[in-house]
């Protein structure tokens, strides 16, 4: 369980971050 969530917590991460660089560059 704590190894899924911790995976989650990344994707999450990523996805905002992701977001951020598309909205910057876009």
């Amino acid at each position: 369980m704590p190894a899924y969530t911790a995976t989650d917590s990344w994707s999450a991460a990523i996805t905002v971050a992701a977001g951020d660089i598309i909205q910057n560059t876009g």
